[in-house]
């Protein structure tokens, strides 16, 4: 029926827009409840930005996130390391935490996340101390997962270029 009044143009544009954002939210829902990452994602942004009908709700956000990234998700992962690292209120939230997560999904052979660390400890910041030494390490491994192919990601020649800015600095 629901359908039908869809495609005879029956009922509203707003009123379909609103069936469509609900039914995006009900099939999220119930892919993250059976252990579907990408909803929990979905869920996890949606709450975060006060998207699809829902209202903006971080705590929601973060629970999202943090089922994602307890699954193994990375993108999960390097999501919850910038909340925790990003500043609010000239107050950090929990740089520990962030670096936590960051150090997880690198580990796990995320690009993004080992671009950040190698960021962290080349400038000494997201509580790290500047660490020449581990700043390399990072970038060459961000560098590495990211620039296999024969096109380099953005990843991976940012990576590059501070790993030659490293050098010239050594």
């Amino acid at each position: 029926t629901i359908h039908f009044l869809i495609s005879s143009r029956t009922i509203s544009s707003e009123l379909i827009e609103s069936w469509k954002r609900n039914k995006d939210v009900h099939e999220a829902t119930k892919g993250a409840l059976v252990g579907d990452t990408s909803a929990m994602i979905d869920l996890a942004s949606w709450y975060y930005y006060g998207c699809r009908g829902l209202s903006k709700d971080m705590a929601k956000s973060m629970e999202w996130y943090k089922k994602a990234a307890n699954l193994g998700c990375t993108s999960a992962m390097v999501a919850l390391s910038k909340h925790f690292l990003l500043v609010k209120d000239g107050q950090h939230c929990n740089q520990a935490t962030g670096i936590y997560y960051l150090t997880e999904a690198a580990n796990k052979g995320d690009a993004s996340a080992a671009l950040m660390l190698g960021t962290s400890f080349l400038r000494g910041e997201n509580g790290v101390s500047r660490d020449f030494m581990l700043a390399q390490k990072w970038l060459k491994y961000a560098e590495g997962v990211s620039g296999d192919t024969d096109a380099p990601s953005g990843v991976a020649m940012l990576a590059r270029f501070l790993l030659a800015r490293l050098s010239n600095a050594c």
